[in-house]
């Protein structure tokens, strides 16, 4: 997709301004990540990646009126239903509760980035749960903290194939 395509699609679900910047910080994670992970041998399509990064919260705000099966699926159906079906597979798998089901490095990555980015600035794991905990409420059940604990392994991983801490990218 092109740049103006994009932002055609901003304007047709009213993004608000403070979720593209948001959107465009996970796009640049998730770009050095894919060049990284490119370099150790990874075969990633970092174009596609880029695209659902920029797209992945585009119906966050909006998502009511599209149905209820949240804003990640939501834009998934719309995505697909416009021809974009690889698009519509990451983005569809970004939620916090997707983690069980990322097969790809783009939808790893996606999923990733989109966890260490709040608002617009790169934060650490621990502070974006923080940060979550205090927007929807702390969650003590052993599913969320199963979840978190996934993340975390998945930040494992990824440190393991690049050799270096991920705080030093």
């Amino acid at each position: 997709m092109t740049k103006p395509e994009i932002k055609k699609i901003y304007r047709e679900f009213c993004v608000p301004r403070h979720i593209i910047k948001h959107m465009e910080m996970v796009a640049y994670v998730c770009r050095i990540l894919a060049d990284k992970l490119i370099k150790k041998g990874k075969k990633i399509d970092k174009k596609v990646l880029v695209e659902a990064a920029l797209l992945h919260d585009v119906l966050k705000i909006s998502h009511e009126k599209y149905g209820k099966l949240g804003h990640e699926k939501e834009a998934e159906k719309v995505l697909k239903e416009s021809g974009k079906v690889l698009l519509g597979k990451i983005v569809g798998k970004h939620g916090f509760s997707s983690i069980n089901k990322l097969k790809t490095w783009e939808e790893k990555i996606l999923y990733y980035a989109d966890k260490r980015v709040h608002d617009k600035k790169i934060v650490s794991l621990k502070k974006r749960f923080e940060e979550g905990d205090k927007r929807y409420g702390k969650k003590t059940d052993k599913r969320s903290a199963g979840i978190k604990k996934k993340i975390f392994t998945l930040e494992k991983e990824l440190e393991s194939i690049l050799g270096k801490s991920i705080y030093n990218f």
